[in-house]
Parts: C-alpha cells; sequence; structure tokens
C-alpha cells in the first residue's frame, strides 16, 4: 500500500522525569507545551533579553503556513525546523536498520507503512532557558489517529539523511551524545512512557545492564539518560514533559488526515509534542563539563515497540542545526615600519563567537591576507598565544591562509590576532570561520556534514601606515681631513687649488658634504650630480644608491672650471670664486611614496631636485683682492 505520510495516533499525555534536578529548567519556561499549536504573544527577541516578557512561542508561530515563502517566524528560538513528509514513501528496509547499529547498517527503499505509523509532519526547535540551559523542543502529528505506535527522535550532530533515488543507505554516521528520545503510546495510544538515551560507543554486549538506570548502557552504543512516568500536564515544570492534544485543534500548516481532507485541522490525538532540558540531562550524566552537542539534523521514526532493538518503519528527516558563529577583525592601530624601512608590520585584532547552544570544535579563521604577505602569524586566547596557520583544506576559498584556534563551548568567544609584514601601506581584507560540530571533524566547505560557518564576513577592516619619506644633501668647498674610509687621502684638500695638467697649469674646484635619508622609509636608486659637471665619488654604506633611514653618505668631487684664462688669476678683471650646486635625483622609496621635489631648488639645473644644494669656493677665501706676483 501507498504509503501517505502522517503520524499515528498521540492522546493526551505528559511526562515528568522521575529524576528532574532542582537546577533544571523546564520547557514550558520558554514554549506552550499544552496539546495546541497556537500562541497568544509571539517572542520577538530571545533570552536574557525576552520581549515582550513573559512571552512564550507555540508551533503555529514557528511553523508559519508552510507554503509560498510564509515559513513563520523564529520567535525567542535559536533554531527551528519543519519537515513534510506528505510527499515522501521512504521507509526503513532490512533487520540492521536499528537505532543501536550505527548509521552504516541502515537501509531504505519506497514503500508503504500502515496508516498508524506513517508520519506526515516532523519539527524541532531549539531555546535557551532563563537561566542558559539548552531547551529542545521536538513535535510530530500523525495520518491515523487509532491504535498503538511508537515515535522516535534521533537528533545528530552530523548531517544524516537518506542516500540515493528510490532506496539506498544514510549519510555520515554517530558521534558520541547523539541524542535519541523515544515515546511509547499504549492502550491504543492513550498511554506513553518516554525514555532518552544519548549514542556512546562504549556500550557494549558485556556492559548492557539488565535493568538499567540513568548512566547505564540500555542496548548496545545506547547509554540511558532518562526514564519517564506518565503526567497529565506539563504545568509541574519538570526538566522533560511531552503531550498529545486533547481535542481537534487548528495549525497553520497543512495536515492531511486519513478521516479527512487535506486541511489544518489535526484531530485528537493526532499530534505530539514534547520538550526536554538537555543541560541538565548531560549534567544528570555525569558530563556538566562536556560541551553540550552541537546538532546538525534530525530524523522521525516511527517503530515496532519501545524498546531499543525495535524494528524500524516510517522517517521523515531534514536538517535542524543549533549552531552558529560570527567573527569580527578591526585593526589594531597604525602599521609600525620594520626592517630598516623595508617592510610595515601590521596587526589586526578579532573575535570569534560562537552563538548557538552546542560546542564548535577546530574552530577555524579564514583570512584572506594581502597579497604579498609574509611573516604570517595568527594568535588566539587571553592572553594571546602563537596558533600554527597554514593553507586551509579543500572546500576554502582559493588563496586563504587558515589557523585553527581551538574548541568554543555555547556562547563562547575567543581572541584572535593575525600579524604580517607587507610593502603596501594600506591592507584591507576580511575574515570569517568555520567550526566543526563533531569533535572527530575538521571543518570543510560550508554545505558540508558537520560545517558550521560564520553567518556573513567580519566588517571590512583597513589598516595603514604612511610613511614620510624625505632625503637632503649638503654642499661644502673642500674636503675634510679622514672625510672618507680607509684608503682616500688624509689630509684636507683646499676648496680651489692649481693644478698641472701636461704643461697647463689650471685652477680646481673641491667640494664635499652629506647625502642623508631623514625618512621613514629605505631609499634605493639615489642618484647626485652637480652643475658644473664634476667627477663626483661617494662613500655608499651599503649598497649603490641605497640609503636606510637615518643612514648618510658621505660625497666628493671636484671639476676645473671652464673659460679661465690668465686674467682671471691677476689683478686685471680678476675672477677669485667659483660657485656651483649639487643635487639628488631618482630616490625611490621601499614602502610608501618617492621623496617630492624640493621647494627650494627653484634654479634651471635644480627643478626636479629631491635636495640640493650649492657652494661658493674662493681662490683667495682671507679677501676679494690678491696682490699681484
Amino acid at each position: 500500500m501507498r504509503k501517505i505520510q502522517f503520524i499515528s495516533l498521540f492522546t493526551l499525555l505528559v511526562l515528568a522525569f522521575s529524576y528532574s534536578t532542582a537546577n533544571a529548567d523546564p520547557p514550558i519556561a520558554v514554549f506552550q507545551l499544552d496539546g495546541d499549536a497556537a500562541y497568544t504573544t509571539a517572542c520577538t527577541s530571545t533570552f536574557p533579553s525576552l520581549t515582550p516578557v513573559g512571552c512564550k512561542d507555540d508551533w503555529n508561530l514557528l511553523n508559519g503556513t508552510q507554503i509560498a515563502n510564509d515559513h513563520g517566524a523564529p520567535g525567542a528560538s535559536l533554531a527551528r525546523s519543519f519537515i513534510s513528509g506528505a510527499a515522501s514513501i521512504a521507509v526503513f528496509t532490512t533487520g540492521g536498520s536499528k537505532d543501536p547499529s550505527d548509521i552504516s547498517s541502515w537501509k531504505w527503499k519506497n514503500g508503504g507503512t500502515p496508516d498508524k505509523d506513517a508520519i506526515t509532519n516532523g519539527y524541532a526547535a531549539a531555546y535557551k532557558s532563563p537561566e542558559g540551559h539548552f531547551i529542545l523542543l521536538f513535535g510530530a502529528d500523525r495520518f491515523a489517529v487509532n491504535g498503538d505506535a511508537n515515535i522516535g527522535f534521533w537528533f545528530f550532530q552530523q548531517d544524516v539523511h537518506p542516500v540515493g533515488a528510490t532506496g539506498g543507505g544514510f549519510s555520515n554516521g554517530h558521534v558520541k551524545n547523539d541524542l535519541f528520545i523515544v515515546s511509547a503510546f499504549t492502550q491504543g495510544g492513550g498511554v506513553s512512557t518516554i525514555t532518552v538515551y544519548a549514542w556512546d560507543q562504549a556500550c557494549t554486549n558485556a556492559a548492557i545492564a539488565k535493568n538499567p538506570t540513568p548512566g547505564q548502557c540500555a542496548d548496545n552504543n545506547l547509554r540511558l539518560i532518562f526514564a519517564s512516568t506518565p503526567s497529565t500536564t506539563c504545568a509541574n515544570g519538570n526538566a522533560g514533559c511531552s503531550i498529545v492534544n486533547p481535542t481537534g485543534i487548528s495549525v497553520a500548516w497543512p495536515y492531511l488526515t486519513k478521516f479527512g481532507s487535506n486541511n489544518t485541522t489535526i484531530p485528537e490525538g493526532g499530534f505530539y509534542e514534547g520538550g526536554l532540558d538537555i543541560t541538565d540531562m548531560f549534567e544528570l550524566l555525569g558530563q556538566g563539563n562536556t560541551p553540550l552537542p552541537c546538532f546538525s539534523s534530525f530524523l522521525i521514526e516511527t517503530r515496532s515497540s519501545q524498546t531499543p532493538s525495535a524494528v524500524l518503519k516510517d522517517f521523515v528527516s531534514g536538517s535542524f542545526s543549533i549552531c552558529g558563529m560570527n567573527t569580527t577583525k578591526s585593526c589594531a592601530g597604525d602599521g609600525t615600519l620594520i626592517n630598516n624601512g623595508t617592510a610595515i608590520h601590521y596587526i589586526f585584532n578579532g573575535t570569534a563567537t560562537n552563538t548557538g547552544i552546542g560546542a564548535l570544535y577546530h574552530t577555524t579563521i579564514v583570512d584572506t591576507l594581502p597579497a604579498g604577505a609574509s611573516n604570517v602569524v595568527f594568535k588566539a586566547g587571553t592572553p594571546l598565544a602563537t596558533v600554527s596557520s597554514a593553507a586551509c583544506p579543500s572546500g576554502y576559498p582559493a588563496g586563504t591562509t587558515c589557523a585553527d584556534i581551538g574548541s568554543l563551548d555555547a556562547a563562547a568567544v575567543v581572541n584572535w590576532s593575525v600579524e604580517f609584514d607587507s610593502d603596501s601601506t594600506s591592507v584591507q581584507n576580511t575574515a570569517t570561520a568555520r567550526a566543526s560540530s563533531s569533535a572527530n571533524a575538521i571543518p570543510g566547505a560550508c554545505a558540508a556534514a558537520s560545517t558550521v560557518c560564520s553567518s556573513k564576513d567580519s566588517d571590512p577592516s583597513t589598516c595603514s601606515k604612511t610613511p614620510v619619506n624625505n632625503i637632503t644633501i649638503s654642499k661644502n668647498c673642500g674636503v675634510p681631513v679622514d672625510f672618507f674610509s680607509a684608503g682616500h687621502p688624509a689630509s684636507r684638500v683646499p676648496g680651489t687649488q692649481l693644478v698641472t695638467s701636461g704643461s697647463v697649469v689650471a685652477a680646481q674646484v673641491n667640494f664635499s658634504g652629506v647625502i642623508e635619508n631623514k625618512g621613514d622609509s629605505a631609499l634605493e636608486n639615489v642618484s647626485v650630480s652637480d652643475s658644473p659637471d664634476a667627477d663626483i665619488t661617494v662613500d655608499w654604506p651599503g649598497a649603490t644608491g641605497t640609503l636606510l633611514p637615518g643612514e648618510h653618505a658621505n660625497y666628493s668631487g671636484s671639476y676645473k672650471p671652464s673659460g679661465v684664462t690668465l686674467n682671471d688669476l691677476g689683478c686685471s678683471a680678476p675672477r677669485y670664486s667659483f660657485s656651483d650646486e649639487i643635487k639628488v635625483t631618482g630616490a625611490t622609496a621601499v614602502v610608501g611614496a618617492a621623496p617630492g621635489h624640493e621647494l627650494t631648488c627653484t634654479s634651471v639645473f635644480a627643478g626636479d631636485a629631491q635636495a640640493c644644494a650649492s657652494a661658493t669656493c674662493n681662490m683667495c677665501p682671507g679677501s676679494n683682492t690678491c696682490s699681484t706676483p
């Protein structure tokens, strides 16, 4: 028989866990577990700043109409999911498809199932209570409201879903502390019991207890967390509660009943809802310090009995992510020039925040660093400590660098930073983060199983540094003693002197000076020239034409003035002094802009000078006249 997806009979029922603690937060603190889907006042924000005060959600708000683009509203929930099974005919098959078996043993096919076991719709929601506890809400409705039925809810940390077109297996597998909730409906569906298990591979045949109590192994891979006693109301404020509708109810989503047409009215016993304080459960299990599981999908199944190894029948499955995270990134301040002005060191600070309820593992900062960034260092924690960085695994954006900054418990915030060197005076980038909901897996592509990605990239942040680059030159007549390094003349050279060139006596002008980098960045390609043209020697401290910030180079030069005649050196129309000008050109900055034109250099010769100087050297420096020999 072709299966029509609706769920079997659930009549009035409430569950009170027999060992709830005084510290537990009842699900009714955040949700109306009253056997009805209607809400009175919709919540518009999450705890602890709940708005309006005292509001409580219900399924008509969360599920909406589920048609067109209307999918309800989140209310105060942190996560919610609605699964429609009306179009599905998938059922479990083979004897290996049992809850104590790993998911790799599960099989499914297209087929039919008894009406009372046919699931129509399933839904789940996650809340944070006023005390910060993780409250899990779940529900379903069914096709036929007659006969005994058993229903199970699996909440997985990995993305578990059927694989194949008309049959096959299921994706991924179990992770420790996957949650399994079983409700049994007997005596025509009017009496219910509920048990809750955690997946634990330490539960082997040898460890199974005959009559397990919470904390003991109930079956292979299943550790009992809770066992319940029936009750008639959820108003008792227990840590766990479930209930079915005592009368027909109207819902905001399409519902198809065996005994009616496609409408929005669910008959008595056709609607089931429940809630659990998951935080309290793990505390009772002795795992209060263990991060709560980060569920990413869930599956609702009908079963042959309430025992863990019951035969599985109908199912619907879908995504249900209770995890989330976001990142920030900001410039820590202006960059710092390093390596003698050849690079700028930048620091960006950031945070990664777990905005969900479950723990996250291998929280990974994904950073697209500026082109040419070098000496990259990531740090994390308080105080910040270095963490290793590397190329990102497959599935990440090309060109990104990643750093695993560790685990994040629910609501936890970790500080992180990235430092790098660059020759750019302005760098801008954003960061995103990924994490895994499974402790045994690293995050991959955002669509990959168990990977949680930050809701958006961090806001763009810019760090900059504007070096002030400047060069100067001085000029003096003559060359001082020991002006140059070893190997150069150790005696003073005068500003002017008579020299012989063959049989000719001529005047020679000697000069010297200092070229100095008074800027922030290293300068390269520094060139000096003189007018009139002169032979110039520069004592560079390092590479030719290069000056680091604060470095200087001594230089000297000489020239023989052109047009000098005998009368120039005599007393008739005498010429006793010689002026010339020197300039610096071509200097380029390793970081930042090259020194600009020096505004005081106004001569035709120095019109392109980055620095200039002049000197007038006298033949007779003591007076303006010379005596005739």
